[in-house]
């Protein structure tokens, strides 16, 4: 492996491991309503796509919700961005698009899933929707640098 390759990978499992510490270890668990362990699962569980979104957008202006609104809109965005660059980039079969996108998803199922069966955070279709945004805008800037020259070293 090279000097650069082990650098990329090393870089890449940084994030990961902060992102395992921003999913899932700086929180609290949610507290088990009155119903129990499923109750709470199914309150913090959102299949309807962009009901979070529209949501958030409607309280954008509002002073006590406009913090809220921009980490859970803007931040979902951004801290997928380095997982849509640091995929190809650190792993040369996941150069094409529909790769990263594929591998992603299913990363960001998986965490969306775990988060609901640890109630350490909420499942919802929004996060997954938000997140591949980033993932996508991370790969547009990978396949920017790319076309520059600065590319992977097998």
């Amino acid at each position: 492996m090279t000097e650069h390759k082990l650098l990329r990978r090393t870089v890449f499992a940084a994030y990961c491991l902060l992102m395992v510490y921003l999913l899932f270890l700086q929180r609290g668990r949610s507290p088990i309503f009155g119903g129990g362990y499923v109750d709470t699962m199914l309150a913090n569980l959102n299949l309807r796509p962009g009901a979070e979104i529209c949501r958030f957008l409607r309280v954008w202006s509002d002073p006590m919700y406009h913090r809220a609104a921009v980490v859970n809109l803007i931040g979902n965005v951004v801290m997928f961005i380095p997982l849509g660059f640091g995929l190809p980039w650190a792993n040369a079969p996941l150069r094409r698009f529909w790769k990263t996108l594929l591998v992603s998803a299913g990363i960001i199922i998986l965490v969306e899933i775990t988060q609901l069966i640890t109630l350490l955070g909420h499942c919802d279709v929004d996060d997954l929707i938000l997140n591949l945004i980033g993932v996508s805008i991370g790969y547009t800037l990978y396949a920017l640098f790319y076309k520059l020259g600065i590319r992977n070293e097998e």
